[in-house]
């Protein structure tokens, strides 16, 4: 049984600022089930410097990850063993993903606070997006995505893919 984990596209675009997607927070994804939930209460605590976008893929969503200073990754549907390549794409698009505590990334090297910064309870949820948030914020948010980024370069689909045939052929 060899897995095909999710991963960094093979090509990393890179993204142009863009005045109409500038935002704090973007919460990148479809609307449907706790997703709603926990939207309605970024806006709640957030107020205006949260934006919703839906469908937004290649060079769309490179461009939004450089405009917004930080990209949810909504809690729903994923757990410690499923999540989705959004933590991997936005890191190779240049934006910092806040991403649902999830023990296999840590398995993959992600580190919290180092590649990623993650959440687990409302608490976490609240306090990670103010810290990124506060003034003063940049370096810490541009540190992030570049260690995020280089780890990300040697997790692509690529590369995954590359494994499971050596895998195969060594059987």
């Amino acid at each position: 049984f060899l897995p095909l984990h999710p991963a960094a596209p093979h090509k990393f675009l890179k993204g142009r600022f863009n005045k109409d997607l500038s935002c704090d927070i973007a919460y990148v994804g479809n609307m449907y089930g706790s997703r709603i939930n926990e939207y309605e209460f970024l806006k709640d605590k957030f107020g205006d410097g949260v934006k919703f976008f839906d469908n937004k893929f290649g060079q769309d969503l490179a461009d939004l990850c450089v405009s917004a200073k930080v990209v949810v990754v909504p809690n729903f549907p994923f757990d410690d063993f499923c999540w989705s390549d959004r933590i991997y794409t936005i890191l190779a698009y240049g934006g910092l993903p806040f991403h649902p505590r999830t023990y296999g990334l840590s398995e993959e090297g992600f580190v919290d606070g180092k590649h990623y910064v993650d959440y687990q309870t409302e608490q976490d949820f609240v306090a990670g997006l103010s810290s990124l948030l506060e003034k003063g914020s940049d370096k810490m948010r541009k540190e992030i995505i570049k260690n995020g980024q280089e780890l990300v370069r040697g997790i692509t689909y690529d590369q995954r893919i590359k494994t499971i045939i050596d895998n195969v052929n060594s059987l």
